[in-house]
């Protein structure tokens, strides 16, 4: 039995590299992401989220993060100030299928907060939210579990061939210019 690393209770959440009770989790989770989006709120104004599978987790995420500060509506077109639900390894899955097809990778439109978070932690999430949602298995998996830490590795390559390619001014915290 696993025993969550800051309370020594149970844990319900065990990844592989770490485990914590579900209160824990959910503190460094919303602390990853609140981190990660440092600056990027206006919060007079607000934001249209885009709906897919993601987006019942990813708004009640948004609310406890923001304690119901943000204001969100769902829409179906994706535009530059819409809050996406890409995870991790939704866009470095996609770099590194575009890298091996000798293809051009471009960054999605929008506002990208779950983009520091793995697909078996917003499943966890979504798990402690009592809202169903299905882990997808990724091209990295088998690197991930011979390599811990590859799927960030790739984002962090991602994010450095974008601020330094010539045509590029952009960063997956948002695609707006810096």
């Amino acid at each position: 039995m696993k025993t969550c690393l800051k309370c020594g209770k149970q844990a319900n959440v065990d990844l592989g590299y770490t485990s914590y009770c579900d209160i824990h989790f959910l503190q460094v989770i919303i602390k990853r992401v609140r981190k990660h989006m440092i600056g990027t709120f206006d919060f007079k104004k607000t934001y249209s989220i885009i709906q897919d599978q993601n987006t019942q987790v990813a708004e009640k995420l948004l609310e406890k993060i923001y304690r119901g500060k943000l204001k969100t509506k769902r829409v179906k077109t994706n535009q530059n100030n819409t809050i996406t639900t890409h995870l991790l390894e939704d866009v470095t899955d996609e770099f590194v299928s575009s890298f091996l097809e000798d293809k051009e990778y471009k960054i999605p439109k929008g506002i990208h907060p779950f983009i520091v978070l793995l697909r078996k932690e917003f499943y966890e999430v979504a798990r402690i939210f009592n809202t169903q949602w299905e882990v997808l298995p990724s091209l990295l998996d088998d690197l991930e579990k011979a390599h811990p830490g590859t799927k960030f590795a790739t984002l962090k390559s991602l994010n450095f061939f974008e601020e330094n390619s010539s045509n590029s001014e952009k960063s997956l915290k948002t695609n707006n210019k810096k």
